[in-house]
């Protein structure tokens, strides 16, 4: 290993940058100068042109015909996108009525809110779907926290997950994000 001195490494340097020096400073010197590029010229007189209002193309029978099925198509409504995942959202209802039909909600009409979880992603398997939720996996019939929410589904084609409240038997879907 050999240790190269600064005029070698000024040399080298000098080998690197004097090709493109030389090519932009030729560049800047024969360039126009800017006051002159940021004029506009004025055109008097017609410049061989009459007017632009008596053109008018001439179109074969064939451009015709692409532009007649370009209107159509603009007229169609086009179909669904494959890269577009269309998610069906639950309202979730103003009250909590009771199945036993008195009227009566869960815990003095006290509305439970679906549990606040992240469907990260869906495992499918010969035992059945797991869903993976806030870094734990879950199961049909698994409960969720203590409020009494429940797993009742698990769909790994829609990347959803039904949940219901065991007193009630309201339910809610949760999906999968999707990557933005």
């Amino acid at each position: 290993m050999s240790v190269r001195g600064p005029r070698e490494l000024s040399i080298d340097l000098g080998v690197f940058l004097l090709p493109l020096l030389l090519v932009k400073g030729t560049a800047i010197m024969m360039s126009e100068p800017k006051e002159a590029s940021a004029t506009t010229p004025i055109v008097s007189g017609s410049a061989g042109i009459d007017s632009l209002d008596d053109y008018r193309p001439e179109w074969t029978l064939q451009q015709l015909v692409a532009a007649d099925y370009i209107a159509e198509l603009r007229g169609l409504p086009f179909g669904p996108s494959p890269l577009l995942h269309i998610v069906e959202r639950q309202s979730i209802p103003e009250s909590n009525p009771n199945p036993n039909g008195n009227g009566a909600g869960h815990e003095n009409n006290v509305v439970v809110p679906p549990p606040d979880v992240t469907v990260k992603m869906i495992l499918v398997s010969r035992n059945g779907n797991v869903a993976l939720m806030n870094h734990r996996r879950y199961r049909v019939g698994d409960a969720l926290g203590t409020d009494g929410w429940v797993v009742k589904s698990i769909n790994a084609e829609t990347r959803s997950v039904v949940v219901e409240f065991r007193g009630t038997g309201r339910e809610a879907t949760l999906y999968v994000p999707l990557p933005r």
